[in-house]
């Protein structure tokens, strides 16, 4: 089964081929997944990462078939980035990167390659901190329904983010 990973910062995994269908949960930049239906413009797919199964909408992701087997890293906190048509991107903890190159201050997701402004180094990644510690820094978070990301997750979706941090 081919592997797709996604190149967007999150996206809706839907109950159902349709927008008006419960939010199950999110896919984040990084993450993978299998292509197991499509229906018009709708595909049902499975996470790799957590092995949810829902509808995604194909006009809103950004899709790259993937080869590397290689385990991403996981960004601890936010990160402003550029890909290489100068296109913003704000990332949230809990997406991953590969092959971040600090010296260069840039990452590859996918067959694209990243670079930031920001000071990049091994702090946004993750690193030798208590799980206590993660979770505080999602104090005051938003809920929502199906969220996995600190600007609006809900309790499932904070368990695994913290989780997916400390590793």
């Amino acid at each position: 089964m081919e592997k797709y990973i996604c190149e967007n910062v999150f996206v809706p995994l839907r109950s159902g081929p349709t927008h008006r269908a419960e939010m199950l949960s999110q896919i984040l930049f990084g993450e993978k997944y299998h292509i197991l239906d499509r229906a018009g413009h709708w595909m049902k797919i499975e996470t790799l990462f957590d092995s949810y199964t829902g509808w995604i909408d194909n006009n809103h992701l950004l899709q790259t078939p993937e080869t590397d087997e290689s385990k991403g890293m996981v960004l601890n906190r936010s990160l402003l980035c550029y890909k290489k048509d100068r296109t913003k991107i704000i990332l949230e903890a809990g997406c991953e990167i590969y092959e971040p190159d600090f010296e260069e201050k840039s990452f590859k997701v996918g067959s694209d390659r990243y670079t930031t402004c920001n000071e990049f180094n091994n702090n946004y990644l993750t690193h030798n901190e208590s799980l206590a510690d993660i979770a505080m820094k999602f104090i005051n978070s938003p809920y929502i329904w199906g969220g996995r990301i600190p600007s609006g997750m809900d309790c499932s979706g904070f368990t695994q983010l913290v989780y997916k941090i400390y590793g």
